[in-house]
């Protein structure tokens, strides 16, 4: 059978992080003689080898090469590539990892649009992956109708006989930047580029030792000089004009004025003035078009124009300015609409004196507002951009770091008529669907007019109400909450809330009397779909001596979630006490039927009858 991907991986002493990488490439769906795993491991000194020569005894479709080190991935990259006969070639990193469906549903991309290049969705764990790229498939793709070259890393599918008929392999030897050489050749020589979005193919992670290559500081002469290399392939492969622009955009922008925004206040004095001295007779050097920067943020325009000017000391004033810059996005309501709790957030920047940040105007236009004095109106011109603010909002996972982006849209934004403070409201939808266990924290990153900020989180406004949900065809249990430093969190698997607790403040009295039927409306959110959940309920007398335990279900209704249980008799003056069987932590919930106690010491009580969650008392 022709063989239809393989998956290239450069290997270098990845030790336990190869672990999950071998066990998503032997967990794909696609058939085993259907593709095949080649790991070219460049001289390890650990126990590497043996592992990956283990699994090669093990399995068909694996191959391992060993060769002496090389230092960088280019080598390992390369003999891969020479001894690969998949249809398509897939370039893996080592601690990284791939879905179960990456390898069928990319070739069946590939085959389908006869496309040379197909770049599945990458997930980040710890490090920051192209978002906009990934918000809708593309079947037909080019570097003019779509963001690809967001992505310049070679985490992506190209078909074989396209790479050797045009001879586009790595550079070799330890360089940086070799990635964006060889993708700038495939991207500008393919004649089509496919994009899906619709499923998480690729898992790239931040190892907890750090120890990934692009982790490690950047020498500035070696890194530029790799940047001109690729500035090269891209003037030898397209004539002067648009198509070339964006790519030398996108350098301009990310790999030297954003060196020289926030980055540039945190380096030391000698580190900044050596980087500076590179960004600056690089852009001296190669970006002279004004077409390639008049596209650009106000902010990249500013930091153009000083760099251009050779004013260092304005840049770095500049740089230490944006660093106190934050955006403080606060949920202001909270609701559920079937599977998806649907938030209205408010967001604003401001400056580090805390004073929102502000714009200037005349009687046409608006201005950006830095504490720098001599720079052009055209740079600081923000007119047009005051509309077109870009924030995402993503959750992540605690622990691993796995984000999801949210839907997003604006509701309102206030702009002044004059100078003043713009500021904005969206409407945000975590679908639970697509999250699964832990617990889940929500981010934006908010992009106005050049400025760029990570938020720590997103809070919640006080007394805005966080209802529990039970959702899905087999029942989970889903607590949105507020955290103790006031930031929205939403618990998936009840590892720091738990339901019955959540419920506690909500049900102090159920009247004086219950059973032998039991049926109570409590505050969760359900959804038609939504399954049963099983939970215990005992009745118990107020000394102890007499209890019943039955079986219960809390079923879906119109009202929030019925509980419904069967007793054998009437309880009079008895507690109420509910357990679910999902999750860890506190899972109890006892409302005592007799005058409301107050709330602090009922808690209390349940946690000391119940266990505490796994709460550590830390705020987050």
């Amino acid at each position: 059978m022709t063989t239809k991907v393989s998956v290239v991986v450069a290997v270098y002493n990845t030790g336990e992080y190869i672990e999950p990488l071998i066990d998503s490439i032997i967990g794909q769906t696609m058939s085993d003689d259907e593709y095949e795993a080649i790991f070219v491991d460049d001289g390890s000194s650990d126990e590497t080898p043996a592992r990956l020569d283990q699994l090669a005894a093990e399995r068909e479709n694996v191959r391992v090469e060993h060769i002496p080190n090389s230092g960088w991935p280019g080598k390992p990259r390369n003999i891969g590539t020479e001894l690969a006969r998949g249809e398509y070639i897939y370039f893996v990193d080592h601690d990284d990892w791939l879905a179960p469906e990456a390898l069928e549903r990319m070739y069946d991309m590939g085959v389908r649009t006869k496309s040379d290049v197909v770049i599945g969705k990458i997930e980040g764990h710890g490090r920051r992956v192209p978002t906009t790229l990934f918000r809708r498939n593309y079947e037909h793709a080019d570097i003019e109708t779509a963001p690809i070259v967001e992505s310049m890393t070679p985490h992506k599918m190209f078909r074989r006989e396209f790479l050797s008929a045009h001879g586009i392999r790595f550079p070799e030897g330890k360089r940086r930047l070799e990635d964006h050489l060889f993708c700038t050749k495939a991207y500008l020589q393919a004649d089509g580029i496919s994009v899906l979005s619709d499923y998480s193919c690729y898992h790239h992670i931040k190892r907890e030792d750090e120890a990934n290559a692009g982790f490690q500081q950047l020498d500035p002469a070696g890194y530029f000089d790799n940047l001109r290399e690729a500035i090269d392939a891209v003037e030898c492969l397209t004539e002067p004009g648009p198509r070339r622009n964006v790519l030398l955009r996108r350098w301009y922008r990310t790999e030297m004025l954003k060196r020289v925004g926030t980055p540039f206040a945190r380096y030391d004095d000698k580190y900044r003035r050596a980087i500076y001295r590179e960004i600056y007779e690089l852009a001296r050097e190669r970006f002279t078009d004004p077409e390639i920067w008049r596209p650009l943020t106000a902010l990249f325009r500013v930091r153009g124009e000083l760099l251009r000017a050779d004013r260092f000391d304005d840049l770095v004033a500049l740089s230490e300015f944006e660093l106190g810059i934050s955006t403080l996005a606060e949920a202001t309501s909270a609701r559920w609409v079937d599977g998806t709790v649907l938030l209205t957030v408010h967001v604003v920047s401001r400056t580090p004196d805390g004073a929102p940040v502000e714009l200037l105007a005349d009687e046409r236009d608006k201005y950006l507002s830095i504490p720098i004095d001599g720079v052009s109106s055209e740079a600081r011109r923000v007119t047009e951009e005051v509309e077109d603010a870009d924030l995402t909002f993503t959750v992540r996972k605690r622990g691993d770091g796995t984000s999801v982006e949210c839907m997003a849209s604006p509701t309102g934004r206030r702009v002044p008529g004059g100078a003043g403070a713009v500021d904005y409201t969206y409407q945000v939808k975590v679908d639970v669907g697509t999250v699964k266990g832990g617990v889940w924290d929500l981010y934006t990153r908010m992009t106005h007019w050049g400025w760029a900020r990570q938020t720590k989180r997103v809070s919640v406004a006080a007394g805005v109400d966080m209802t529990s949900a039970i959702v899905g065809d087999k029942p989970r249990i889903v607590i949105p909450y507020r955290t103790d430093a006031g930031n929205f969190s939403i618990d998936m698997a009840q590892k720091v809330k738990s339901l019955p607790l959540e419920l506690a403040g909500e049900l102090a009295n159920v009247g004086e009397a219950f059973g032998p039927e039991l049926r109570l409306t409590l505050p969760v959110h359900t959804t038609p779909e939504s399954a049963d959940l099983p939970v215990d309920v005992t009745a118990e007398s107020h000394d102890g001596a007499d209890y019943e335990s039955v079986a219960g279900r809390i079923i879906a209704s119109e009202g929030g979630g019925l509980l419904t249980a069967e007793f054998s008799q009437k309880h009079d003056h008895a507690h109420l006490n509910l357990r679910t069987s999902h999750g860890k932590g506190a899972a109890g919930l006892r409302v005592q039927q007799t005058q409301r106690q107050e709330a602090p010491r009922r808690l209390g009580l349940l946690r000391r009858i119940f266990g505490n969650s796994k709460n550590t008392g830390r705020k987050s």
